[in-house]
C-alpha cells in the first residue's frame, strides 16, 4: 500500500529537446493501525435492530453524501418545474395551481437551512402574529449530527404502497420538542438505494393535526452516476 518518494536533480531542456527518464518506484507495504468506530448518542430503542440500522443508514448516508457532492461539483441539465398549489385540506383536491417550467443547468433544486439551526429553532416556527414558516430537511440537514442525535430511529418494512421498501423511521428524541418532524427514510428493499424521505410536522398547536401536513424529498441516481433531488414538496395547511 503506497509507494516510496522519488526525486531527481533539476535539469534544463533546450528548445525542442526531448529527454526520457525511466522512473521505477519501489513499492512498500504499510499496515494501517486498527480503528474501532462507533456512533455516540444514537437513539435505537430496539437494540436488536442496531446492526440492521447501521447497514441501512450507511447506504442512505452514501447517497446523501453523493447528493451533496453532486450539488457542489456537478451541474445537471434538465427541466425544473415549480408548483404552488392550494389544496382542500381533507381530500387534497387542487383548488388553485400556479406553475413555472424552465430548462437549464441546476445544482440544488432544494436547499434547507443547516441541521443545527433546524434543531435549535425548529422545522416550523411562528414568524409573525399571523405567519408561520415551514422548512424541510435536505441532504445536508439529514447528515448533520444534530439530526441524528436529536431523533430516535427504528427499522420498518414497507406496506401497502410502500411494499418492497425498507424504512428507517425517525421521531424527535424529546417528546414535546417544538417545531419538530418525524418520518421515514425509505430505501429500495432489493438494492438498498435511497428512494425518498417523507416527513410530518409535530406539535402543531395552531393548526389541526392532519397526516397530510409535511412533505417528501425524492432522490434519483442520474445516468452520469450523480445523485440528485428529483422531486420535493411541502404541505403547510
Amino acid at each position: 500500500m503506497g509507494v516510496a518518494r522519488y526525486s531527481i536533480a533539476p535539469f534544463r531542456l533546450a528548445e525542442g529537446e526531448t529527454r526520457r527518464f525511466d522512473v521505477v518506484l519501489d513499492q512498500f507495504g504499510y499496515r494501517l493501525p486498527q480503528l474501532k468506530v462507533s456512533g455516540t448518542n444514537l437513539c435505537i430503542p430496539k437494540q436488536d435492530q442496531l446492526k440492521t440500522f447501521v447497514a441501512l443508514w450507511d447506504e442512505a448516508r452514501t447517497a446523501l453524501i453523493a447528493s451533496e457532492l453532486t450539488a457542489e461539483d456537478t451541474r445537471v441539465s434538465g427541466w425544473l418545474s415549480q408548483y404552488q398549489r392550494s389544496l382542500e385540506p381533507t381530500t387534497l383536491r387542487i383548488l388553485q395551481d400556479q406553475r413555472s417550467v424552465a430548462e437549464g443547468l441546476y445544482d440544488r433544486p432544494v436547499r434547507s437551512i443547516s441541521g443545527d439551526s433546524l434543531t435549535k429553532f425548529g422545522y416550523w416556527r411562528n414568524q409573525y402574529a399571523d405567519t408561520m414558516v415551514f422548512y424541510g430537511p435536505d441532504a445536508d440537514a439529514l447528515l448533520s449530527d444534530a439530526f441524528q442525535s436529536g431523533h430516535c430511529f427504528e427499522v420498518v418494512q414497507g406496506r401497502g404502497d410502500r411494499r418492497g421498501l425498507q424504512g428507517l423511521t425517525f421521531r424527535p428524541r424529546v417528546k414535546q420538542v417544538m417545531g419538530g418532524i418525524d418520518g421515514t427514510i425509505w430505501l429500495d428493499g432489493a438494492t438498498f438505494e435511497l428512494r425518498f424521505v417523507e416527513f410530518r410536522y409535530t406539535n402543531l398547536i395552531t393548526i389541526p393535526r392532519s397526516p397530510h401536513l409535511g412533505g417528501e424529498v425524492h432522490f434519483l441516481r442520474h445516468d452520469t452516476g450523480a445523485w440528485v433531488v428529483r422531486r420535493w414538496f411541502i404541505r403547510m395547511k
